[in-house]
């Protein structure tokens, strides 16, 4: 305790310093303090120790002898034990201290004091050590170090982390952390961040360097030889459009135009909205003619109304009615008093006995000019015959995928003397090769056909049509022979020679001996036809063909195109046939008119000179291809 000032005011004492004052034992004059920089403890350490120290030295002074400790000094005494235990170096005195010294004999302290005077060696004894070692935790670093030594990892491996070590590059202090690289020139040292981002190391090597963008490849220049625009849609067709999409909710479509009627119905029906309500749009009392693609959602009772407010229509072609039945037919027998073509496609439910009283209905007020089916499984030869004997006067006939259809269904046919249309394709079961019975039909009713369609009788031959089509159907337009797999190339080659030999002569035509051209021929799916018979088209339609159909064809060369159609795809002279003043091919002259012609090749007429040379060049081709077992063609 300091010593009191002369005339200062002191404060009050502890009960216990007023009786050791009592007893004639007095506090030490002053503290004895350490430099605190010394062996780098801390001033909370030093500060600790002399508080133990003080509280020692009053409860028991080096030159006297007590009896006992007081509380006090049991107190500091049971702390230091308690601190050394668990190896807290700040709460152990120094060694070096006078108060290790104060006793004069180990045998004059009590056992606390012994205690605390052993734990007080001990600490030391492990503190002299540590220093030996250099392991100090109080001197981690020495003025004699370099910061690249300082920095350097222990043998056991990287330091702690927050460890405050050296940098290896600019030698300042810095907090190591799981981040820091090793040094590049020295491995055992670490870098700090400002030298790590420096150098990109670790995970300080910056962004990743951004993706070049592709750069656009160049077009090559192209030359546009014409400008293709998009037709800006009329006034007229957006409004249809705009009235076909809400239909249902359109009351009356007004004067419009039978044209936009039209388009108005082929837009719903594609969309299959055509409905009841719908349908009703197009019903007008002098509605003459009515096509309806689609009649999926029209039940019958709608197609008996149809019937009703329609009562004027001549010509009545629906699609995909397949929930027309009988009394619908029946109906329409009765309310179209003026109707003279029917097309239906897929009257599934309309039965036999239908079909019959419909025929009588319709034959007693003058009968049908054309009556198409399509798919009805219930009309069989009965109901055909009744047809053609109600009917004398059918010019159209269409009995197309009937699956009773056979060869027996043909003689009644041979009465209709004016039958311009006959389609008899998609049967189930084949006319038979030979078949008398269709040749008997196109013999009588072959002078007057303008299409006529064989399409899918699997069992035909080419020696078939030589026999039935060739002689009598000179005046066809549209002919269609798809998917006859037996046809052959030689035969078929023949077939349409001698079509053409008897078109010249004058054979097959009306009684007038007028003949039409032939402007539509249908071979798909015939995989045996090969260039023969294109070259035997050619010579029998010439320019006059429009369409034609090889889809399906096994093999075809390029050479037998161009050779016939020209390599612009546009038809060109070929034997048989005359050139008029353009160098386009005629109806009439021989090969043999052709070659004299090109004798007057001096005297200016270059242009009908080349094109005759063109002929007999082609003539030479096609005779070379005929004797050819290949059939491939030469120039």
């Amino acid at each position: 305790m300091p010593p009191r000032r002369q005339g200062g005011v002191t404060g009050p004492t502890s009960a216990l310093t007023s009786f050791l004052r009592e007893q004639g034992i007095t506090a030490p004059t002053g503290l004895h303090y350490r430099n605190p920089l010394v062996n780098g403890e801390s001033q909370t350490s030093i500060t600790e120790e002399d508080e133990i120290t003080q509280e020692t030295r009053e409860s028991t002074p080096g030159d006297q002898s007590v009896a006992g400790p007081g509380p006090s000094s049991l107190a500091a005494i049971s702390r230091v034990e308690r601190s050394a235990a668990r190896g807290n170096k700040r709460a152990v005195i120094d060694p070096d201290s006078s108060d290790l010294d104060a006793s004069d004999s180990d045998s004059l302290l009590t056992p606390a004091q012994k205690r605390l005077k052993a734990a007080q060696k001990k600490a030391f004894k492990a503190k002299r050590s540590r220093l030996s070692r250099g392991d100090d935790d109080d001197d981690d670093f020495s003025d004699d170090e370099t910061p690249a030594e300082r920095n350097r990892a222990p043998a056991s491996g990287p330091p702690l982390m927050g460890a405050q070590i050296g940098c290896g590059e600019c030698g300042k202090t810095f907090s190591y952390t799981k981040y820091s690289p090793p040094s590049p020139d020295d491995p055992s040292t670490y870098l700090c961040r400002p030298c790590a981002v420096t150098a990109g190391l670790g995970a300080y090597k910056g962004p990743a360097a951004a993706k070049k963008k592709p750069v656009a490849k160049v077009e090559r220049r192209k030359i546009v030889h014409y400008e293709e625009r998009e037709r800006i849609p009329a006034l007229t067709d957006i409004c249809i459009s705009l009235v076909a999409k809400y239909s249902e909710d359109v009351e009356s479509l007004g004067d419009i135009g039978p044209k936009n009627m039209e388009k108005v119905n082929n837009i719903i029906c594609k969309s299959r909205k055509m409905t009841g309500a719908t349908a009703q749009l197009f019903y007008e009392p002098g509605l003459t003619k009515l096509t309806m693609r689609d009649c999926t959602l029209l039940t019958d009772a709608n197609f008996i109304t149809l019937g009703q407010l329609t009562p004027c229509l001549t010509e009545l072609s629906l699609s995909l009615c397949g929930q027309l039945k009988s009394s619908a037919l029946l109906s329409w027998g009765k309310s179209l008093v003026h109707l003279k073509r029917l097309e239906l496609y897929g009257p599934f439910l309309v039965r036999k006995e239908g079909w019959l009283e419909f025929m009588d209905i319709v034959g007693s007020r003058g009968g049908l000019d054309g009556f198409l089916i399509r798919q009805s499984p219930r009309f069989d030869r009965e109901c055909l015959e009744k047809l053609v004997e109600k009917n004398p006067g059918l010019k159209e006939l269409r009995l197309s995928e009937i699956g009773k259809l056979d060869e027996s269904w043909l003689p009644p046919l041979c009465s209709l003397q004016g039958l311009t249309y006959l389609d008899v394709s998609l049967p189930t079961r084949s006319f038979p090769s030979p078949c008398p019975e269709l040749t008997a039909v196109l013999t009588t009713v072959g002078s007057s056909l303008r299409h006529l369609s064989l399409g899918s009788h699997v069992d035909l031959q080419s020696t078939d049509l030589l026999s039935a089509i060739a002689p009598f159907c000179g005046r066809l337009e549209s002919l269609d022979l798809s998917l006859l797999p037996e046809l052959d190339d030689e035969g078929t080659a023949s077939f349409f020679d001698a079509w053409s030999e008897a078109r010249r002569e004058g054979g097959g035509g009306d009684l007038d001996g007028q003949q039409n051209r032939l402007l539509e021929v249908n071979l798909q799916g015939n995989w045996g036809l090969q260039g023969k018979t294109i070259y035997a088209l050619a010579g029998l339609a010439g320019t006059d063909l429009e369409r034609l159909n090889v889809s399906g064809w096994k093999t075809l060369e390029k050479e037998w195109m161009e050779l016939v159609f020209g390599p612009e795809g546009r038809p060109i002279a070929v034997p048989g046939q005359d050139v008029d003043e353009r160098g386009r091919p005629g109806p009439t002259t021989v090969l043999d008119e052709a070659e004299e012609g090109g004798k007057e090749e001096g005297e200016g007429e270059t242009e009908r000179a080349h094109t005759f040379t063109a002929l007999k060049e082609l003539d030479t081709a096609r005779n070379g291809s005929r004797n050819s077992p290949s059939g491939d063609a030469t120039e």
